[in-house]
């Protein structure tokens, strides 16, 4: 049964309940700040439920309710609320008024939830953060489970503050896999200025800053020459020393475009291919075309071999399409072997 201890004069109460449960494992627009550290003062990491609040009340049938600036800490997460409310026959926590959840990867805000002694969580109608990818958004429903795992339903997320979300991108699902650092969208589709821009069942992307196939940030941009433009990179982890980035774009005065990446490292040498394709220039009518190839070759520890080629489709490319940052002051390509 449940024990309350009295901490603080001022009728504050631990109420410990004992539990066996792991701990959770778990640039376009900055997010808000990430939730405060749990006080020190207490011993997150026995896996016990520790919950402090200025009053509680245990009944004979060894249900507990406290209220008033409540806050409930389990190893590395941590849960504020108005009211908790714990039904000892289920082992269920309600949290109720104000609900506050973090653990090292999550975020949570909702008026209402519910919390388990193994460390499984959810809420309804929920915002929130995601702190290892800086973005923010809603949920109709968040469930958290005791490894960390993460599903979200009926999403809405974003990088960008509230008041300027310039894009969003909605799901019917989200599932974060913190122990392999990789999430998935289904039904998932992206709104750029309040208009819907491309829709896929099936969206993988990585969690973690670690190597991993999938979609990248989107980019977008506004320009005289090209006007709205919007771009969503999708990187292949094909080897340890060989990489390809392929990124498919539009631009709304040009039409869309196709660029890509090959980066690549041997014992002696390493390099780099850069290409951009658009197949029919709104504007101009033509195909445009860019190509970039540099290598660098350690024949010996004092000799050495580069190579530098590039090539474009006409002579007004840079002053269209800028590449780098000087690029559109380049009234010739130089080439270097």
């Amino acid at each position: 049964m449940p024990t309350v201890h009295h901490a603080r004069a001022a009728a504050t109460a631990i109420l410990s309940i004992c539990a066996t449960c792991s701990a959770a494992a778990a640039t376009l627009c900055p997010a808000p700040p990430s939730a405060p550290a749990p006080p020190e003062s207490l011993a997150i990491q026995d896996h016990r439920i520790h919950i402090e609040s200025d009053s509680a009340t245990l009944g004979a049938d060894g249900n507990a309710v406290v209220s008033g600036k409540v806050l409930l800490l389990q190893d590395a997460r941590r849960v504020s609320a108005d009211r908790v409310s714990y039904d000892r026959r289920t082992g269920r926590i309600q949290v109720k008024g104000s609900v506050d959840f973090s653990d090292p990867h999550l975020r949570v805000q909702s008026d209402a939830g519910s919390y388990d002694q193994s460390g499984r969580a959810s809420f309804s109608n929920a915002a929130f953060q995601l702190l290892d990818r800086s973005g923010r958004g809603f949920a109709r429903r968040i469930a958290v489970r005791p490894n960390g795992a993460v599903r979200l339903d009926g999403v809405r997320y974003t990088t960008c503050p509230a008041g300027a979300e310039d894009w969003t991108l909605h799901a019917t699902s989200i599932d974060l896999n913190t122990a392999r650092q990789q999430g998935t969208a289904r039904n998932a589709y992206l709104v750029f200025k309040g208009l819907p821009l491309f829709y896929t069942p099936y969206l993988s992307f990585p969690l973690g800053s670690e190597r991993q196939s999938g979609f990248l940030y989107p980019s977008f941009a506004h320009t005289g020459n090209n006007g709205y433009s919007v771009s969503s990179p999708y990187y292949f982890n094909l080897a340890p020393n060989y990489d390809l980035t392929l990124t498919p774009g539009y631009m709304s005065a040009r039409g869309v475009d196709l660029a890509g990446q090959y980066r690549y490292l041997t014992p002696t040498s390493s390099g780099q291919v850069d290409a951009t394709f658009l197949p029919r220039d709104l504007q101009t009518h033509s195909e445009r075309d860019y190509l970039h190839f540099a290598e660098n070759t350690n024949l010996d520890p004092r000799n050495r071999v580069g190579v530098d080629i590039a090539s474009v489709s006409d002579s007004s490319y840079f002053q269209d399409f800028a590449v780098g940052s000087a690029q559109t002051s380049v009234t010739f390509l130089e080439r270097r072997a």
